[in-house]
């Protein structure tokens, strides 16, 4: 069979791909209110504004990505924040961009894999169903209407409003575009009519096919699943099963992919077994694993046609059993569809085809391997939902050529698909609103779930702290912990905000019992150090930021604390030392420069002082700090003028920065001026400065 259709007319491209870009555009445009989201305290602080390797677009970054073994292995995704970064900085308006555009491109991807599909089906000329349907403009339909359903269903939400999800949005983008590639493969070797020869093996359309294959692995390891689609590919509608030596022919060009692919599981099961996100085999036993796959196999495809019900987590129940109305039904549902296929496999092979790329592409995300505390995720549908819209659109084209000569049904078939645009479009944008910020994600979850989640009440407490609101941060924790007593993460949320909140006695209780609970968890002890520096115990701070260290030799932040606090012990060598350890890990900290800068202030060694407290400030202009130890330095260094430039700086950015009124005091007290002395020391003692009001009696009146 030869894929005549592959050549389509020109009016025939110009008209697909009108439809494509208008299908991007429409979608680029409805999610446009995502720009207005936040970071989220969801993986957001790991992947995007706590990592500080992105935040360097050079070799040693480029290194970084592809070895890291934080998780899964996905050096594109790294690779992208990295670009996102570099152009606008810690701005979570630019990554929500960078997302949108590449769902609006991989919406477009998706209407031209559809309609080269289609036409690949139409040219067998069997006769079926599948391929009577496909006539006249019956292609263009059924293309419009898989792109727009992909594009707008709230189900995608998710891996585009969350922009630690972009790993989905790239893997997606590379998967679709190896795919065409691959039609286009498939097409030259079938109009050379030959299935067989090494010539294909060098095919530029191979070789494409397989890089991209490999950017889309670099993505996110659910690629995995192209070489298996490919083969349902190769049965229907390629037809390159006619005879034992082209289904050789076919098996044996997969093998490359075949290769990759278990390199990639593997080292995604490392990582995902490193990074410890892999539940224990003992949370679920093998039945229940299976009954989960049941059930959120059956639940996609329900949201999928009934976008009601969509929440970002989707926890475990307490008690899985096959009798369960909800787990006999999906089962039920599933086994029927699948027995359906195998029934309609001579007559409707575009059915069995769908179906089983829909259970291929959704097999690595379906429970089996059990991942967090959920059994199923809107993201992990992402590429799995193009099968069954394909389907959608199929019958759209159905229903629309059956209806030729009716105008009040076609009439019909118009409002009720545009009804369903509109059921879909008002989903979408609810579940932006729900994705705006870390409070209102977190309380929908609360509002919306089966019952209660302590890793909801968590992550909103955590959400709380960013926003300073402590006590309700503590009310969140505490109702965590009263889910789940050993809750880790909530002792040591609350712990902080009884830090912030002035109860250091009970931040240290929390820690303690956080320690207890989880001994491996580095951050508890960096925070139960910095407990323990406001208490003034600086040899139990060291102590605590030492073994915070141990655990994980690349937390930048506590080798700066363990800095502050040898300063503090007057050890500034050794304060230097860390301060060194901070800047090798995050080359732009502010904090270390103006932290080493007073090291070496207290040193005696100016020079390098002034050259740290200026490049803290050339990295952070508004750091008010940082100018108001320049101009102490300055003011030692005998440069009054320059010193009280640098206090004016710093008290316009804080107001209430009372060391800097108090040295510009002393600053115009040695010019001797005695008026403007007065004034600073007075601005100092407004601020309820205890040494401002003792220096303004002091000062000539």
């Amino acid at each position: 069979m030869k894929m005549d259709s592959s050549r389509q007319s020109g009016a025939g491209r110009q008209a697909t791909a009108i439809i494509a870009c208008l299908v991007a555009v429409i979608t680029f445009l409805c999610y446009l209110p995502s720009l207005r989201g936040e970071f989220l305290v969801w993986d957001d602080p790991t992947y995007v504004f706590n990592n500080t390797h992105i935040r360097s677009f050079n070799l040693d970054f480029i290194s970084w990505a592809f070895t890291s073994a934080s998780g899964s292995w996905h050096p594109v995704t790294w690779i992208s924040y990295a670009c996102d970064y570099y152009i606008w900085g810690m701005k979570p308006f630019g990554y929500h961009l960078t997302s949108i555009i590449f769902h609006a491109l991989n919406s477009l991807l998706v209407v031209l894999l559809a309609v080269r599909l289609m036409e690949c089906a139409k040219s067998l000329k069997t006769g079926n169903d599948e391929s009577s349907v496909l006539g006249g403009n019956g292609i263009l339909i059924a293309g419009g209407v898989v792109g727009v359903l992909f594009g707008l269903h709230p189900l995608h939400v998710e891996s585009v409003a969350w922009i630690s999800d972009r790993k989905d949005l790239l893997c997606a983008f590379f998967f679709l575009l190896s795919l065409l590639c691959y039609l286009k493969y498939v097409a030259c070797i079938q109009s050379a009519g030959s299935l067989v020869g090494t010539a294909r093996q060098y095919s530029r359309w191979y070789v494409a096919c397989l890089g991209l294959f490999l950017l889309a692995l670099a993505s996110k390891g659910v690629a995995v699943t192209l070489t298996p689609v490919l083969l349902v590919l190769d049965y229907y509608p390629f037809a390159r099963f006619r005879s034992f030596k082209d289904a050789r022919a076919a098996f044996v060009e997969k093998i490359p992919f075949l290769l990759l692919s278990l390199l990639i599981t593997v080292i995604g099961f490392l990582g995902q077994k490193n990074l410890g996100a892999l539940a224990p085999y003992n949370f679920l036993t093998l039945p229940e694993r299976i009954m989960t796959v049941f059930r959120g196999t059956a639940t996609y495809l329900w949201k999928l046609a009934v976008p009601l019900h969509i929440i970002p987590y989707y926890p475990h129940p307490d008690k899985i059993s096959f009798f369960a109305s909800e787990y006999l039904t999906c089962f039920l549902t599933v086994t029927g569809l699948s027995i359906l296929a195998v029934c309609l496999r001579n007559q409707m092979k575009v059915y069995l085809c769908v179906w089983l790329c829909y259970l291929i592409t959704l097999l690595p995300v379906s429970g089996i391997v059990p991942v967090g505390g959920f059994y199923m995720a809107d993201r992990f549908a992402y590429l799995p939902s193009i099968g069954p819209l394909f389907l959608v659109g199929l019958a759209a084209t159905w229903l629309w050529s059956k209806a030729k000569g009716h105008a009040a049904v076609r009439r019909g078939i118009v409002v009720i698909g545009a009804l369903y645009l509109v059921l879909i479009s008002t989903a979408l944008f609810r579940q932006i609103r729900v994705w705006n910020n870390s409070v209102s994600l977190w309380s929908y979850v609360i509002e919306k779930g089966p019952y209660e989640i302590p890793l909801a009440y968590n992550n909103r407490g955590m959400a709380f702290l960013q926003l300073e609101k402590y006590e309700q941060a503590i009310a969140d924790c505490t109702m965590a912990l009263a889910i789940q007593p050993r809750y880790h993460l909530a002792y040591y949320n609350r712990g902080k905000a009884y830090l912030h909140t002035g109860r250091p006695g009970l931040a240290i209780a929390d820690l303690n019992r956080c320690i207890a609970i989880a001994p491996g968890y580095a951050e508890a002890y960096s925070l139960r150090g910095e407990t323990y520096m406001a208490l003034g115990n600086l040899n139990e701070a060291i102590r605590d930021y030492s073994t915070a260290l141990s655990l994980n030799p690349e937390f930048y932040e506590v080798y700066l604390y363990r800095g502050i606090a040898y300063k503090e012990s007057g050890d500034f060598v050794r304060a230097i030392e860390d301060y060194n350890r901070t800047l090798a890990l995050f080359p732009d900290s502010p904090e270390a420069y103006n932290s080493r800068g007073a090291a070496y202030r207290h040193l005696g060694q100016l020079e390098q002082a002034l050259a740290d407290y200026s490049r803290s400030i050339a990295l952070n202009p508004e750091f008010s700090l940082a100018y108001c130890n320049r101009g102490i330095l300055y003011k030692q260094m005998n440069n009054c003028e320059q010193a009280l430039a640098d206090f004016k700086r710093a008290t316009a950015i804080t107001p209430d920065l009372v060391k800097a009124y108090l040295e510009a005091g002393d600053c115009y007290r040695i010019l001797g001026r005695p008026d403007m002395a007065a004034q600073q020391f007075q601005a100092a003692c407004l601020h309820n400065s205890v040494e401002g009001c003792t220096a303004l009696q002091g000062s000539p009146k």
